[in-house]
């Protein structure tokens, strides 16, 4: 394999057309008692990237029904494959997955992890 198919491997983890399979994929995917994920074009509609959000804790036990008073993390899955954590309470190194599938159990890792 050249370079060149190898960037255009690495480039695009899934088109903008394919977002929101990934979304729903994602959604169902982790295992978490609260994930929300939602695709963003902020950066233009060929740039689409996931966000995600995920409480190891159930809503209902969030001090004053707020997100940040419970265990969570936010994560960016950009179109070029890399998932980065944003912000929260546990802790996750920026990573490439295979694909999303492989996004999910890089996740869902890390939310058993932090269960135990």
């Amino acid at each position: 394999m050249n370079r060149a198919t190898k960037l255009i491997n690495l480039v695009e983890m899934f088109s903008p057309a394919d977002a929101d399979s990934a979304v729903e994929k994602l959604k169902s995917g982790i295992k978490a008692p609260f994930v929300n994920v939602y695709k963003s074009t902020l950066g233009g509609v060929e740039r689409t990237s996931i966000l995600i959000t995920v409480s190891l804790d159930p809503r209902e036990s969030w001090v004053n029904g707020i997100l940040e008073n419970s265990r969570y993390f936010k994560m960016h899955y950009s179109y070029d494959g890399i998932l980065e954590y944003i912000s929260g309470s546990v802790k996750f190194r920026k990573t490439r997955p295979k694909n999303v599938e492989d996004a999910i159990a890089k996740i869902n890792k890390v939310i058993e992890m932090q269960s135990e």
